[in-house]
C-alpha cells in the first residue's frame, strides 16, 4: 500500500513504536526523532490490558505512540524479563534513531532500574515504584531472588549487611533477657552516590549523622536464594532494592484497636498507614468520622495517575482521601501512599516493629519455633525468620503482670535447670526472699506478691493460672493473680494443706496472702437448713432460701446474752455460753435442739433450733388434774426455767435431752396429777395456785425464805418459778355451781367490808368535828388579846406623836426669835461701823493727802480687825445657843425632814440682817456649816450646796457702805 500522507507523523525524543514486519515477522522498535514513515509492510501494534507480553494491533500509527519511561526522584522501576545488556547510559539496552532491531531479554528476569530515561521493548513489563521511606519503628523484610547481585546498587552495601541480621534486632533503649543475643551496632554510611539525576540532595537515600545500628561483620556474607533480610529503619531511612532483591508484602490479618481519640483525619492516615484501610469500606468509614459524600473531591493529580495507574482502586483511595485533607496534608498523603503501596488484597510493604512501653513485652518465635521475650521500653525488629506471638495481644504487645501488696502471681519454670541467683536477676526486685532453693529445674512452680513490682515472663519462667496450672497467654490477666485475703477482726477464712488435705481455721484481723503451692482456700458448704439455724438465728438478715450456701468464710456464730451453744466435731463437744461470737472450724457444728411448742406441748409439734435459754426462760403449757372427787380442772401455767453449772461436765448436761421442754412438761404434769388425786375440789379449788406452786417449788419455810425449787439432775435445769395463768373446770354444772357460791361468798364479803368502812367513816368524822371546835375557840381567844395590845401600842403612838409636834413647835420659835435678834445685832453695828467711818473721814480732809491716806489705811486695818472679832464672838454665841437645844428636840426635828429645813432656809437666810446678814453676805455659809457641824441640821445645809450659787449672791446684794466700797 503507498504511503498515505497522513500516516507521517514523525516521533519526537523520548518517543517510540512498536512494528511488526509483515514479510518475516520481525519486530522493530522505531525510536525518535524520526519520520515515521510507514509502509504497507508495517503493522504498529502496542501492549495488551490485561497481558503486557500481549500485542495488539492498532488501526493508525499515532495510537501505538508510547513515551520513555522516565523516573521522578524518589522513583525506581522493576523491569520483567530485562534485556540482557544494560549501561549506565543505556539501562534497559542501548538503541539508536530510527529503527531499531528487537534486543534479546533475560524473560523471567527482573532488574531493578533507579534513575534514568528509557524505552520499554516488546515481551517487557515495567512497574513504577516510590522510593521506600522507613522511620526509626519500620521495617522491610525482602526476600533474594537472584544470588547474582547488582554490586553497583545504592543500597548493595545496607543489603549484604543487613543479611547479616539472624536474630531480631532490639533498640539499645530496650532490654532482651539474654544479653548474648543483642547485636552490636556500629556506625554505617549511606549508599553509594549514582550521579545527580538519581535523586535530589534532600532526597538521597542517605544516612544522617546519627548512629544507625548494623551487624559487624568481617566478612560479606553469601547470600543464597529465597534468604530473607530484614532493613531496619534504624539503619536506613531509605531503601531501594538491588536487582536480585524483592520485597515482600505483609498481608494485615488483624486490625489495630483504636481507643484513642484523634482527629477524624488521623485515623484515615492511621488505617491507610497500616494498611488495613479497604477501598469497599472507605465511604462506611468517612461516614462514620462525620463526613460526607459531596466533601470528596473528584480532582486528581496527573502524578498520582501516573504512579496508581496500575491500581485502579489506589486511584480511588486517593481521590476519596485527597479532598479530606488540606494542602499542607497533600505531602504527607504522598508519602503515606508511596510508604504503604496498598495492594488489592490489603498487603503492604512497609513494616511496622513492635514499640514497647515501660511496662510491655512482646514474644518472638525464631524458626524452630522457641519462643523468646522482649520486655520495654524499645523497638524490636524481628528476625529475618522470626514471627511474632499474637494470641490475645493488643498489635503483638502484651502488658506485664502488675504486683501489688494484696496480690501474687504463680511462676513455673520451663528452662532445663537455673540457679537461685540467675532467677534473681529476671525476676522484680524483692522476690529473691521468697525464693526457697538453690537451684531449680523444669517444672518447679514458684511464687512471688506482697511488693509493688511489674513483672515480665523471661525465657526460663512462665506466669501460669493458680486453678489450672495452665500458662496463661495473652492480656486477659483475670484469674491469674492470687488475691489476698482481707480477714475482718469478727471473721476467719479455711486453709487447707494442698499436701495433707487438712483445714484449718486463720482467723483476723490479718491479709492473707496464700501461697497457691502449700495452701488453697476452701468455701464450706453448707445446707440452707442448717445455714438458717446457725447463722440466720443470731443475724436473721443473712437467712436465705438456698438448698446449698457455698461461704468463703468460716462459720461465726453470734451468741446472744444468756443463751448457749453445743459445738461438735470429732475431736470432742463444748458449750460456749453468749453474750459472744465464736469461729467454728471446718469440721464443727452446732447441736440443734428440738423444742416443743404450743400449748399443750407435745412431741409432734416442735421448733428447731441451735441456741439454748439458760437464764430467764419462760414456758407455758395447759394440763387436766383430776381430784379425788373424780373433777377435772384445766390449768394454764407458765414455769421460770434455768440452767445451772459452771464446769464444762456440768453445762455439758444441759443439751443431754434435745427437747428439754418435753421432759419438763411431762414431767411437772404427772407430779401435779398425782398431788390432786389426794384432794378433793372443795379443798383445792381455792388453793390451786398454791397447791401448783407448792407441789413444783415446794412449800415456803418457816423463815420465810424462797421456794427451794425443783432440779432436774438428767440435764441440770432449775424450775424457779410457776405462774399459775387460768383455771377452768370443764364440767358446766360443777363450774356454775362453784361459781355461784364464789359470787355469793364474795358478796357477802363485800357487804361486811362495806359497814365497816362505814363505821370507820363515821368515827373519824367526829374525830375531825371535835378537834375543828377547838381550834375555833383558840382562835377567838388569841385575837382578842392581839386587838389588846394594838389598841395600847397605838395609843402610845399618837401621844408620842403629839408630844413630838408640840416640841417641834417651840423649836422652831425659839429658833425664829434667834435668828431676829441675831439680825437686829448685826444692823447696829453695821450702823455704828457707818458713823465711825463717816467721822473718820471728816478728820482726815483736813490734814494732807498722805497723811489722810494712812491713816485710811491705818483704821481700815483696825475696822477689818475688829469686824473679825465681832464676827467670831457672834459666832460663838450663836453656835452655844443652838448647842443649848435639847436632843429630844432635835430628834424631832429630824422628823420633819432635811428637805422642808433646806427650803426654810433657802428662803429666809438672804433676806436676814444683822450680824447672820453680814455674815451670809462675807461668805458665811461655811461658817454657818460650821455651826451645825454634828448636829441633825448638817444633812439639811448640806442640801443647800446645790443653791449655794444663788444663796451667795442674794448674801452679795446686801447694801455695802460707800466708803468701802471706795
Amino acid at each position: 500500500m503507498a504511503a498515505d500522507s497522513t500516516l507521517k507523523r514523525p516521533l519526537i525524543t523520548g518517543q517510540f513504536v512498536w512494528s511488526i514486519s509483515k514479510k518475516d515477522g520481525k519486530l522493530k522498535i522505531i525510536v525518535g526523532p524520526d519520520p515515521l514513515e510507514a509502509t504497507d509492510d508495517d503493522i504498529f501494534v502496542i501492549p495488551d490490558k490485561e497481558n503486557p507480553k500481549k500485542l495488539v494491533p492498532v488501526s493508525h500509527p499515532n495510537e501505538a505512540v508510547q513515551d520513555f519511561v522516565t523516573l521522578k526522584i524518589g522513583e525506581y522501576a522493576v523491569v520483567h524479563s530485562p534485556s540482557e545488556s544494560s549501561t549506565p547510559d543505556y539501562p534497559n539496552g542501548n538503541y539508536s534513531s530510527a529503527k531499531n532491531d528487537m534486543k534479546p531479554l533475560k524473560h523471567g528476569q527482573k532488574r531493578v532500574i533507579t534513575s534514568g530515561h528509557f524505552l520499554i521493548w516488546p515481551g517487557q513489563s515495567v512497574e513504577i515504584r516510590k522510593l521506600h521511606q522507613l522511620s526509626s519503628s519500620q521495617y522491610l523484610m525482602v526476600v533474594v531472588e537472584n544470588a547474582d547481585i547488582d554490586p553497583n546498587a545504592p543500597y548493595y552495601d545496607v543489603t549484604m549487611k543487613c543479611a547479616g541480621i539472624k536474630k531480631a534486632v532490639v533498640d539499645e533503649t530496650v532490654g532482651s533477657e539474654d544479653n548474648a543475643d543483642k547485636i552490636r551496632m556500629t556506625e554505617v554510611k549511606g549508599g553509594e552516590d549514582t550521579g545527580e539525576d538519581q535523586l535530589s540532595e534532600e532526597n538521597k537515600p542517605k544516612v544522617d549523622d546519627k548512629k544507625k545500628v548494623v551487624p559487624t561483620e568481617s566478612v560479606v556474607p553469601k547470600l543464597r536464594v529465597g534468604q530473607r533480610i530484614i532493613i531496619p529503619g534504624s539503619i536506613t531511612p531509605t531503601y531501594i532494592p538491588p536487582t536480585g532483591i524483592e520485597v515482600v508484602v505483609e498481608n494485615i490479618q488483624v486490625a489495630t484497636e483504636e481507643t484513642d481519640t484523634f482527629s477524624p483525619r488521623d485515623v484515615i492516615k492511621r488505617k491507610i498507614y497500616s494498611g488495613i484501610l479497604k477501598i469497599e469500606e472507605l465511604k462506611d468509614i468517612l461516614k462514620k468520622e462525620d463526613f460526607s459524600d459531596s466533601d470528596i473531591s473528584e480532582a486528581v493529580d496527573s502524578s498520582y495517575r501516573g504512579y496508581c495507574r496500575n491500581s485502579e482502586k489506589e486511584v480511588a483511595l486517593f481521590e476519596a482521601i485527597k479532598g479530606e485533607l488540606s494542602s499542607g496534608d497533600q505531602s504527607l498523603l504522598a508519602n503515606i501512599l508511596q510508604r504503604s503501596a496498598p495492594t488489592a488484597n490489603g498487603a503492604t510493604a512497609v513494616r511496622e516493629a513492635v514499640v514497647l512501653g515501660p511496662t510491655e513485652f512482646c514474644v518472638l518465635f525464631d524458626e524452630d519455633g522457641k519462643p523468646k521475650n522482649h520486655k520495654g521500653p524499645g523497638r524490636v525488629f524481628p528476625g529475618p525468620y522470626d514471627r511474632f506471638r499474637t494470641d490475645g495481644s493488643r498489635n503483638r504487645i502484651y502488658d506485664a503482670y502488675h504486683l501489688r501488696g494484696d496480690r501474687g502471681l504463680l511462676l513455673r519454670v520451663v528452662a532445663e535447670s537455673i540457679s537461685n541467683d540467675e532467677l534473681q536477676k529476671q525476676l522484680p526486685v524483692g522476690s529473691g526472699d521468697q525464693l526457697d532453693k538453690e537451684n531449680y529445674v523444669k517444672g518447679d512452680e514458684i511464687f512471688i506478691g506482697g511488693f509493688d513490682a511489674y513483672l515480665v515472663p523471661s525465657n526460663s519462667i512462665e506466669v501460669i493460672n493458680p486453678e489450672t496450672r495452665l500458662p496463661n497467654i495473652g492480656n486477659d490477666h483475670e484469674g491469674i493473680y492470687v488475691q489476698a485475703i482481707g480477714v475482718d477482726q469478727k471473721s476467719g477464712v479455711y486453709v487447707a494443706d494442698v499436701s495433707t488435705g487438712n483445714v484449718k481455721l486463720e482467723k483476723g484481723e490479718k491479709k492473707l496472702l496464700l501461697d497457691p503451692r502449700r495452701e488453697k482456700h476452701i468455701k464450706r458448704r453448707i445446707p440452707g437448713r442448717l445455714w438458717n439455724l446457725i447463722i440466720g438465728q443470731g443475724e436473721p438478715h443473712k437467712k436465705t432460701g438456698q438448698q446449698i450456701v457455698d461461704s468463703p468464710w468460716a462459720l461465726s456464730v453470734v451468741i446472744p446474752n444468756n443463751e448457749a451453744v453445743m459445738i461438735t466435731s470429732k475431736d470432742g463437744r463444748r458449750v460456749v455460753v453468749g453474750p459472744c461470737m465464736e469461729l467454728l472450724e471446718y469440721e464443727e457444728w452446732l447441736e440443734v435442739l428440738t423444742f416443743s411448742k404450743g400449748r399443750p406441748k407435745t412431741e409432734d409439734n416442735f421448733l428447731e433450733t441451735c441456741y439454748l435459754r439458760v437464764k430467764g426462760n419462760r414456758i407455758t403449757d395447759q394440763f387436766i388434774i383430776e381430784t379425788s372427787d373424780f373433777v377435772q380442772i384445766l390449768i394454764d401455767v407458765s414455769y421460770g426455767v434455768e440452767f445451772v453449772g459452771e464446769t464444762q461436765d456440768d453445762k455439758s448436761k444441759w443439751f443431754n435431752y434435745k427437747n428439754y421442754v418435753w421432759l419438763l412438761c411431762n414431767n411437772l404434769r404427772s407430779r401435779l396429777k398425782l398431788a390432786a388425786r389426794r384432794e378433793t375440789l372443795d379443798d383445792i379449788y381455792s388453793e390451786i395456785p398454791e397447791f401448783v406452786r407448792g407441789t413444783i417449788l415446794g412449800h415456803k419455810s418457816e423463815e420465810g425464805k424462797h421456794r427451794p425449787g425443783l432440779k432436774f439432775d438428767e440435764n441440770n435445769m432449775l424450775v424457779n418459778e410457776v405462774e399459775v395463768l387460768s383455771i377452768i373446770i370443764p364440767d358446766t354444772e360443777i363450774e356454775q355451781a362453784m361459781n355461784k357460791a364464789n359470787r355469793k361468798f364474795v358478796t357477802i364479803q363485800i357487804e361486811d367490808k362495806l359497814k365497816q368502812a362505814e363505821f370507820t367513816s363515821a368515827r373519824n368524822n367526829d374525830e375531825v368535828d371535835a378537834q375543828m371546835a377547838k381550834i375555833k375557840t383558840d382562835k377567838a381567844k388569841r385575837d382578842k388579846e392581839t386587838s389588846v395590845v394594838i389598841a395600847g401600842q397605838q395609843y402610845e403612838v399618837d401621844k408620842t406623836k403629839e408630844n413630838l409636834k408640840h416640841s417641834l413647835g417651840e423649836i422652831v420659835q425659839k429658833n425664829i426669835a434667834a435668828l431676829a435678834m441675831i439680825a437686829e445685832q448685826d444692823a447696829g453695828k453695821r450702823a455704828d461701823l457707818v458713823r465711825i467711818r463717816t467721822e473718820a473721814d471728816k478728820r482726815s480732809s483736813i490734814s494732807l493727802k498722805d497723811e489722810e491716806r494712812m491713816k485710811i489705811v491705818e483704821f481700815r486695818k483696825a475696822l477689818a480687825d475688829i469686824q473679825i472679832d465681832i464676827i467670831d464672838a457672834t459666832s460663838q454665841a450663836d453656835v452655844d445657843r443652838l448647842q443649848a437645844i435639847e436632843p429630844q428636840l432635835i430628834k424631832a426635828i429630824e422628823g420633819l425632814g432635811n428637805k422642808e429645813l433646806a427650803t426654810a432656809l433657802a428662803e429666809n437666810l438672804p433676806k436676814a440682817g444683822g450680824a447672820l446678814g453680814f455674815l451670809l453676805g462675807h461668805g458665811g455659809l461655811s461658817a454657818l456649816k460650821g455651826m451645825v457641824k454634828g448636829t441633825i441640821f448638817e444633812a439639811g445645809i448640806n442640801a443647800l450646796n446645790d443653791s449655794e450659787t444663788g444663796i451667795l449672791n442674794k448674801a452679795e446684794n446686801i447694801e455695802k457702805p460707800k466708803d468701802e466700797e471706795e
